[in-house]
C-alpha cells in the first residue's frame, strides 16, 4: 500500500516536470521563430547559423564569450569603444561553465555553449520554481506561478548567454532546500552563486533569517549546521582574492563598474535624475520599477520576511547606481511570480493578463534578437 501511494506521487510529480518541459519547449519554440525573423529581416546578409544563434548571443555575451576563451584580462578589456572598461565586472561561474563545455565536447563556438548551459538551468529553475511553490500552494496553483513566470515579458533572457538562469536556479536552489534545513545543500549552492553575481554574496542574509525562523529563534536550536553558510561568503573571498592576484585591488568587480556609469547613489536620486533626463526608454524604465514597488508594498503582508530581505536587495543594490537592467534584476525575484498568481481570481483577467504578457516579451524579443534592445 505505501509502495502504491509513494509510485503514484512520483508519478504525478513525472507528469507536471513533462508538462514544464513542454511548455519551456513551446515557449522557446515560440520565441526561436519570432526572433530568427526579426533578425534575418533586418541580417539578410548574414548566414543562417549566425542568425539562428545570434537572437540569444547580444550585449553581454561578448564579455562572457571574451572570459571563457582568454580568461580575465591583466590589462584593460577587449571593448575598444568604452574608454577602460574591462572584463573584471564578470562574475566567473558562468564564463568558468562556458569554457567547461566547450572543452569537454570540442565545440567551435562559445555562444552555442552559453545558450546550452542557459536553457538547462533555465529548465532547473523552471522545476525548483515549481517545487518551493508547492511548500505554499496546491499543483494547480503552483504551475500558475510557473506559467507566471514563463509569460513575464523578459523571460526570454532565460535562454540567452546571461547568468540569470544560472543564478535564478541557485537563488531557488538555496530558499528551498532552507526550507528542507539541507544547509549542506543551501552552503554549497550559495558559494556558487556568490561566484555568479555581484548580489550573489546577500543571500547570506535571508538565509541565515529562515534558519531562524526555522528553530523559531530560539538559540540554543542553533546546531553545527549552520556553519555551512560560511560557505557563501567564502565564493566571494575567493573571487575577490583571484583579482586582487590579477589587479591589486579586491574589490575591482566594483570599481570598474563607473566605466559604465554606474556610480553609487540613493536609489530616489537615480530615479529623479532619470526622470529630469527625460530619455524616452529610461522613463519606460522608471514606470516599470515604480510598478513594481508600489505591487509589492500593497501585498507586503503575504511576504515571508526572509523573502523581503531577498526582495529588498535585489531592488535596493542595482537601483542605487542606475536605472538601466533593472528589469533584467527584477526577474530572478521569484515571490513576485507568487503574488502576481494570487492577485488574480478572476479567471478571464487572469488570462488576458497572461496573453498580453506574452505579446509583450515577443515583442522584446524581436527588438533584442535584432540587436536594438528595449530591455538592456
Amino acid at each position: 500500500m505505501i509502495i502504491e501511494i509513494k509510485n503514484r506521487v512520483l508519478e504525478s510529480k513525472l507528469t507536471i516536470y513533462y508538462k514544464i518541459i513542454l511548455v519551456l519547449l513551446f515557449s522557446r519554440a515560440i520565441l526561436f521563430f519570432v526572433g530568427f525573423t526579426s533578425r534575418y529581416l533586418l541580417h539578410p546578409d548574414d548566414s543562417l547559423i549566425n542568425n539562428m544563434i545570434g537572437i540569444w548571443a547580444q550585449w553581454d555575451a561578448g564579455w562572457y564569450d571574451n572570459i571563457a576563451e582568454k580568461g580575465y584580462a591583466t590589462d584593460y578589456g577587449y571593448n575598444p569603444y568604452f574608454g577602460n572598461q574591462a572584463n573584471y565586472a564578470f562574475f566567473p561561474l558562468y564564463p568558468m561553465l562556458i569554457r567547461f563545455l566547450v572543452v569537454l565536447f570540442n565545440l567551435k563556438d562559445y555562444n552555442v555553449a552559453g545558450i546550452i548551459i542557459s536553457n538547462v538551468f533555465f529548465v532547473i529553475s523552471s522545476i525548483y520554481l515549481y517545487k518551493i511553490s508547492r511548500l505554499y500552494y496546491d499543483e494547480k496553483q503552483s504551475f500558475q506561478v510557473f506559467l507566471w513566470f514563463v509569460a513575464f515579458p523578459a523571460n526570454f533572457l532565460f535562454s540567452c548567454v546571461l547568468t540569470e538562469a544560472l543564478y535564478f536556479s541557485l537563488v531557488l536552489i538555496c530558499f528551498y532546500y532552507a526550507k528542507k534545513n539541507k544547509w549542506f545543500i543551501v552552503g554549497l549552492s550559495g558559494f556558487f552563486l556568490a561566484l555568479t553575481r555581484n548580489l550573489g554574496v546577500f543571500i547570506i542574509v535571508p538565509l541565515l533569517l529562515q534558519y531562524l525562523v526555522n528553530v523559531k529563534f530560539k538559540l540554543f536550536e542553533i546546531k553545527y549546521n549552520v556553519i555551512y553558510l560560511l560557505m557563501i561568503p567564502a565564493g566571494f573571498v575567493a573571487w575577490g582574492g583571484y583579482l586582487y592576484h590579477i589587479t591589486g585591488d579586491f574589490l575591482m568587480f566594483k570599481n570598474v563598474q563607473n566605466t559604465w556609469g554606474r556610480i553609487s547613489s540613493q536609489p530616489i536620486s537615480v530615479i529623479y535624475n532619470t526622470i529630469m533626463n527625460g530619455r524616452y526608454l529610461d522613463l519606460i524604465l522608471v514606470f516599470y520599477i515604480i510598478g513594481i514597488i508600489v505591487f509589492l508594498l500593497l501585498n507586503i503582508k503575504k511576504i515571508q520576511v526572509p523573502y523581503l530581505l531577498f526582495i529588498v536587495y535585489s531592488l535596493y543594490i542595482p537601483l542605487s547606481t542606475s536605472v538601466t537592467s533593472m528589469i533584467r534584476y527584477s526577474i530572478v525575484i521569484f515571490p513576485i511570480y507568487f503574488l502576481i498568481m494570487s492577485a488574480f481570481k478572476n479567471e478571464h483577467a487572469k488570462y488576458l493578463l497572461l496573453y498580453f504578457m506574452l505579446l509583450i516579451q515577443g515583442l522584446f524579443f524581436a527588438f533584442w534578437s535584432s540587436g536594438y534592445p528595449l530591455i538592456f
